[in-house]
């Protein structure tokens, strides 16, 4: 079941163009803003994610880079460091300063789905599920309102988000 909505959702992704995704995006990042605080983890966008660079300059950014043993962690990134292909064609930043994941007070994760009830499909290689596990960080996902299903199948190491934020709404655990 999450297969197949993973692959629906990727193709839904692909179909945006180029200005809906800078133009959601911008919205996205717009949103986003207030919650940047202290050491930020973003990402590089990659497929028609949701694009985040205009926020790389407005907080104490940290990206995330995958090394040779598949692990993935943050490395310190300011804007004027160059980026180099990292594993799955991803920009990652040269940068070697490691942060620690204790260090980190908000965590941005990309989306391929998410529903109301903040839990996420990613892109199916556990990268994030693993490193959210036991995170103290604020954890918000993002993406397009496109990408919103009605319900998604959890499975046991799935970790849920605190916020999700799309162009349109944000989505927070009720009562929040």
């Amino acid at each position: 079941m999450k297969q197949q909505q993973r692959k629906h959702l990727k193709a839904l992704r692909k179909t945006l163009s180029k200005e809906e995704v800078q133009n959601k995006s911008h919205r996205i990042a717009k949103q986003l803003m207030p919650y940047l605080k202290g050491t930020c983890a973003l990402y590089c966008a990659y497929g028609n994610e949701v694009v985040l660079d205009e926020l790389f300059s407005m907080c104490q950014c940290v990206l995330p880079v995958v090394d040779d043993d598949a692990q993935m962690h943050f490395v310190y990134h300011d804007t004027s460091q160059d980026y180099q292909e990292g594993a799955y064609r991803i920009r990652e930043p040269k940068g070697n300063q490691v942060c620690a994941k204790e260090d980190i007070d908000v965590i941005v994760v990309p989306l391929v789905g998410y529903d109301e009830e903040l839990h996420r499909i990613g892109h199916g290689k556990g990268y994030y599920d693993r490193y959210l596990q036991d995170m103290k960080a604020l954890k918000i996902g993002v993406g397009y309102e496109i990408q919103k299903l009605d319900q998604i199948e959890t499975d046991e190491h799935d970790v849920s988000l605190d916020m999700i934020i799309s162009e349109k709404q944000i989505y927070q655990k009720h009562g929040s």
